[in-house]
């Protein structure tokens, strides 16, 4: 799978995906502070899910209705989790928001997402 990883994601995430042989692209850390709107075009365009911490592309997506191929939200301390809830969710993102916390993960459908 593809993923785009936003520039807050912990690291420890990213390089335990491409381990287990995802392809994680990320934006180009001299353009730091990237606008979140164009980042979540940069995964859509580039037809990647987006990893975040970044409570801002919930807005994004629910209110401004911007699209995306799916969302990965962490609000969990723990990376290990954090990435395990991602390779236990791979076959349920798309065309959704997984929010993975420290006890649980919901995943919420994304309206006009680009599930195939």
């Amino acid at each position: 799978m593809r993923f785009f990883a936003d520039e807050c994601v912990d690291m420890r995430i990213v390089r335990a995906l491409r381990s287990a042989g995802h392809e994680v692209l990320q934006p180009d850390f001299s353009d730091r502070r990237a606008a979140d709107d164009s980042v979540l075009e940069t995964a859509l365009k580039n037809n990647t899910v987006l990893l975040t911490e970044d409570r801002d592309f919930g807005a994004l997506i629910f209110r401004d209705l911007q699209d995306a191929v799916g969302v990965f939200y962490f609000r969990c301390d723990d990376p290990g989790r954090c990435t395990n809830a991602v390779l236990d969710t791979l076959g349920r993102v798309h065309g959704n928001l997984v929010v993975v916390t420290d006890r649980a993960i919901r995943i919420r459908p994304l309206k006009g997402s680009s599930a195939p």
